[in-house]
């Protein structure tokens, strides 16, 4: 275990840490979650933030049977990789899960779907996807082709999880009722 500020509290006694971390903002969105496992993703969110997070959940139109919700809320860094480790346990569960970097943390963004897992990448402060120059190299020297290379590419960006879960990330924007406001003038 690294003797940083990561994971430490008020006062670590292997490193002589004296501050807490900063929080950051958080977001998870669930996009889908079969109404049977509702009150276990809420006891599990609940173990890991505290209790008292108020869920609304709303039905899901493309899976019927299965809700959505989304709860914003300030964390630690790491909290959400130890919630997303404890969500991508249940069945039929699709969600995203972030935090924005703060006081010297690199911000994190987790896409899972059941049929391709959990998908972790590095958050920029305006939400853009990082990929270390290591992990292009290593592309770059494994890929047989530029097709081959493209596909790796993509894969590290997320966009195979982008692409599944766009269609429950556009129904959640369209369910709730928007006022167009026109240029007057």
């Amino acid at each position: 275990m690294s003797h940083g500020t990561q994971g430490h509290g008020i006062n670590c006694d292997q490193c002589g840490y004296l501050n807490a971390p900063e929080k950051s903002r958080c977001v998870l969105t669930i996009h889908s979650c079969p109404r049977a496992l509702v009150a276990h993703v809420e006891w599990a969110v609940a173990a890991v933030l505290g209790p008292g997070r108020g869920f609304e959940w709303e039905d899901q139109e493309l899976q019927p049977g299965n809700h959505r919700a989304e709860i914003a809320f300030q964390a630690e860094p790491g909290v959400v990789a130890r919630l997303v480790s404890d969500l991508k346990s249940f069945p039929g569960l699709r969600f995203d899960a972030s935090q924005e970097s703060v006081g010297g943390f690199e911000g994190e963004r987790f896409s899972y779907t059941p049929s391709l897992g959990i998908h972790r990448a590095g958050m920029t402060p305006i939400g853009e996807t990082l990929v270390t120059e290591t992990r292009i190299r290593s592309v770059m020297e494994r890929a047989e082709s530029p097709a081959e290379a493209l596909r790796e590419i993509e894969f590290l960006l997320g966009t195979p999880w982008d692409q599944e879960l766009e269609p429950y990330r556009f129904a959640e924007v369209n369910s709730h009722e928007v006022r167009w406001v026109h240029e007057v003038g």
